[in-house]
């Protein structure tokens, strides 16, 4: 598996509360019918996502048609860096932006929300949006359930984006830490800063 958030855990903690919700109303039964609804939706997403073992199926898990069906609202002066044509697309989002699924994205259009992800965060988030519409939810409870489902789907593109890391023994990166023998510049030249140093991991075989 890819290892992305707990289905129950996290997100689900924004709305712990909503089986509380309208116990003096005669709504009642139905308000806590609707909030029994959301956090099943939120489970169901959180188990699609969990059961990802490639980004295939992660943009398969990310496809839902009820609560809290996420998608990509995307403006139109930003298609061009999943690499979408404005035509075609449905626009609705609240300033006007594209509606794209999940679904509606080629591997190659995913990658590239995957990159956007990992260099441009608050970017790749603002597109990032969900539905907390359930019928008797009250808006406050609907509105939690919108942003648990974004920040579950959001800290998933963020994992599925973050660059790999290089397994390695500890032997192997004792040995790779060892500098050799220094040796000055030479006359005349200019020293470079050396490179940032690789993400490490090390494994359990032996070097």
């Amino acid at each position: 598996m890819l290892g992305y958030l707990d289905p129950i855990a996290g997100p689900l903690s924004l709305v712990a509360g909503m089986f509380d919700i309208g116990k003096a109303s005669q709504y009642a039964p139905k308000r806590q019918a609707a909030a029994g609804t959301a956090k099943a939706g939120l489970t169901q997403l959180g188990s699609q996502i969990s059961g990802a073992k490639s980004l295939a199926d992660l943009q398969k898990a990310l496809e839902m048609e009820g609560t809290p069906a996420p998608l990509l609202e995307v403006p139109r002066a930003d298609l061009p860096l999943l690499g979408l044509a404005p035509e075609g697309l449905a626009y609705g989002g609240p300033q006007g932006q594209a509606n794209v699924s999940f679904s509606s994205l080629t591997p190659e259009q995913f990658g590239k929300l995957l990159d956007v992800v990992r260099t441009d965060p608050d970017r790749a988030m603002s597109w990032v949006a969900a539905s907390g519409d359930v019928p008797y939810l009250p808006y406050e409870q609907a509105v939690a359930v919108q942003q648990a489902a974004r920040t579950q789907v959001f800290e998933t593109l963020k994992q599925a984006a973050a660059p790999p890391v290089r397994p390695v023994s500890l032997r192997q990166f004792l040995a790779a830490q060892t500098p050799g023998p220094a040796a000055g510049p030479a006359p005349g030249s200019t020293l470079i800063p050396a490179a940032p140093q690789e993400n490490w991991m090390f494994s359990a075989g032996a070097g």
